[in-house]
């Protein structure tokens, strides 16, 4: 698997070894996922570093208001921040300033979400780059409160656990409607360990699965 290319080494370094304050109890904590935008206009590579040179400039700045805790790119395009806010409203206004947004380079989704397992940490601003797994659980369209998705990703989790290094869970809405960081894990491994969830298998559970690469100590593994 190659490693991602410099602006987005340079760019991830720099989020995390940035002072950002870790007080992640005192305000909302909300994800973000940058999904690159396949009808994302044909530009001028003067003008692609233009706005990677803006998008970094602003990055730099959520971090040192501590605004910004995490972040880092996906295998194949986009990428995700980690923001801690008071209000949606708030998280929303951090996101719609960043200029590769204002661009349209990126389709955003934002949501709110409760730290279940694990912490972030400030790392050294040389720390290496390192690749996990990434999975995102939401159960299927129709089947979200319905608690027999949940019981049975619940009973699936409590058998691989132990099998699993997991660094970071958030979850959103409920317990079956979640994102995970996994350490040593890559995307076609955790692909077949997740093949045989009863509610996957029912088609009332979706799953993403992806490379992620972050700088070496942002989930304090």
């Amino acid at each position: 698997m190659k490693k991602p290319n410099l602006f987005h080494v340079v760019v991830i370094l720099l989020l995390v070894s940035l002072n950002t304050a870790f007080a992640q109890q005192e305000k909302q904590l909300y994800f973000v996922n940058l999904i690159s935008n396949p009808n994302r206009a044909t530009i001028s590579q003067d003008e692609t570093n233009r706005i990677q040179k803006a998008h970094l400039d602003n990055i730099n700045l959520l971090s040192k208001q501590g605004s910004l805790l995490a972040a880092g790119p996906f295998d194949g395009g986009g990428g995700f921040f980690i923001l801690q806010a008071g209000s949606e409203a708030e998280a929303r206004q951090m996101v719609n300033t960043d200029p590769a947004i204002m661009a349209s380079r990126f389709i955003v989704e934002l949501n709110p979400f409760t730290a279940y397992k694990g912490h972030i940490c400030q790392v050294h601003e040389n720390a290496e780059m390192v690749e996990v797994g990434f999975v995102r659980l939401k159960p299927a369209k129709g089947h979200e409160k319905d608690f027999d998705v949940q019981k049975l990703h619940r009973s699936f989790m409590a058998k691989m656990n132990p099998g699993l290094n997991t660094l970071y869970e958030g979850w959103f809405s409920n317990l079956a409607d979640c994102f995970m960081v996994l350490s040593d894990k890559q995307a076609e491994e955790l692909t077949k360990l997740f093949e045989n969830h009863p509610a996957i298998k029912k088609g009332t559970l979706e799953i993403t699965v992806k490379n992620l690469w972050v700088a070496d100590g942002s989930f304090c593994q």
